[in-house]
């Protein structure tokens, strides 16, 4: 359970957690995790020192991403990648803290729209709706669904489907941003109905 330094009522400090589905790997965000993971991929690769260096190189920038990722917000991260006849499964959800300046209503538009900029979309293959989602013991919540397009470079975009639900931190001025995606574009609908059962595990509970 992640708690929230700044969150507390008089039943406690005030902390979250979610569910994932069964084969779903929880990711470890701290600097020990990554650490862990990168002394044992070594380990594995003792008899091979090109490949180990390459190893080493990799987990250099995983943990200078890494650092960005936690210094915007993120505290939580979980995915999957499942191979079946016709191919794979990729999805992940991950779990941004952000702050709202006093007075000020955030719109889940506001929050992801430097996620998927408007120029950025290819017109007739990529959309994005809001709505409001009512998310079990929590109430309305903002939401925007879709599919849409990140782009590398000019010429590369990544093309995904995407939920993201804005949840209101009790007794905070933060919310939650619930950001889930997945290149299964094939499937648009049973991967949204997936994104919405993930999201509505989402729990506050206090410490």
């Amino acid at each position: 359970m992640y708690i929230f330094d700044d969150a507390v009522d008089e039943a406690g400090e005030i902390g979250f957690d979610f569910r994932v589905p069964e084969g779903w790997s929880e990711f470890d965000l701290s600097s020990d995790g990554l650490a862990a993971r990168r002394e044992e991929t070594l380990r594995h690769l003792a008899d091979d020192p090109d490949r180990q260096q390459a190893a080493s190189e990799v987990f250099t920038t995983a943990g200078h991403t890494l650092d960005r990722a936690t210094s915007a917000g993120l505290i939580a991260a979980a995915g999957v990648c499942d191979r079946y006849e016709d191919g794979y499964f990729m999805a992940n959800v991950t779990v941004f803290s952000c702050a709202v300046p006093p007075g000020r209503h955030l719109d889940p538009l506001d929050m992801v729209g430097h996620l998927h900029p408007p120029e950025h979309q290819t017109p007739g293959q990529t959309w994005l709706r809001t709505m409001l989602a009512e998310l079990p013991e929590i109430g309305p919540c903002g939401r925007v669904i879709g599919v849409a397009e990140h782009r590398e470079t000019d010429d590369v975009a990544l093309r995904a489907v995407v939920t993201h639900t804005a949840v209101p931190v009790p007794n905070s001025g933060k919310r939650l941003l619930v950001s889930c995606t997945s290149p299964n574009i094939e499937q648009v609908d049973a991967v949204l109905d997936l994104f919405d059962a993930i999201t509505a595990t989402v729990r506050f509970r206090r410490r």
